[in-house]
């Protein structure tokens, strides 16, 4: 049913997101001293799916990142172009990424490091700088997908949790009219008990007057 109810959501929600991300090219400063050109994606997904994404997309790649400075991930001495699923570029790269999330929205930094500082960027290498750009855009439904997913598990789980409320309210309903259907055969059977024992009452009155 989740799935369906996926699909369903994908194939009416992504044409309303088209308007909703952008790629260029930025600047990813690391610290005072350090800073990195980059290409970017804004988005208006939390950055937890915007980074789960990215890191499924690379994993997928067999690429394995680790922490680097200022919350970045880096990909060192990747086969370049990997990523952009282009493998008859056999030179080598590093790949750093970093998403930072303000006011609801994500932007995801994508630096392409040659070596030695060389960043790939439109002016310096137009060809690839255009592909980096490319795997950007290429994400975008697979990082809505990912936020969707998330967004059905925890409905899901509210929708569950009102279940069991309503079971719970149906259940005490059930009891509380089984104790009122239990009362009324109280009330019946003591009532025709003291009509009983008034008439035997009346009857001992009328021996002695």
């Amino acid at each position: 049913m989740k799935k369906v109810i996926l699909a369903l959501v994908c194939a009416l929600g992504f044409g309303a997101f088209a308007n909703a991300q952008t790629v260029g090219e930025g600047t990813l400063q690391i610290d005072k001293k350090t800073s990195m050109s980059a290409f970017t994606l804004q988005i208006n997904v939390a950055k937890k799916n915007v980074e789960e994404t990215i890191n499924a997309k690379f994993k997928a790649q067999k690429l394995s990142g680790k922490g680097g400075k200022g919350g970045t991930t880096e990909y060192n001495n990747v086969t370049f172009l990997d990523i952009f699923t282009n493998t008859a570029n056999g030179n080598k790269c590093n790949i750093i990424t970093k998403v930072v999330e303000a006011g609801g929205n994500s932007t995801l930094y994508l630096v392409v490091d040659k070596g030695l500082g060389n960043y790939v960027t439109t002016s310096s290498d137009a060809a690839n700088a255009d592909l980096a750009k490319q795997f950007l855009t290429s994400i975008v439904k697979d990082i809505y997908k990912t936020e969707l997913t998330h967004q059905i598990e925890d409905q899901t789980k509210v929708v569950e949790k009102a279940q069991k409320t309503l079971k719970a309210a149906e259940d005490a309903k059930a009891k509380l009219e089984k104790q009122l259907d239990n009362a009324k055969d109280d009330i019946t059977k003591a009532n025709a008990d003291l009509n009983a024992q008034i008439q035997k009452l009346d009857e001992l009155k009328a021996k002695v007057f």
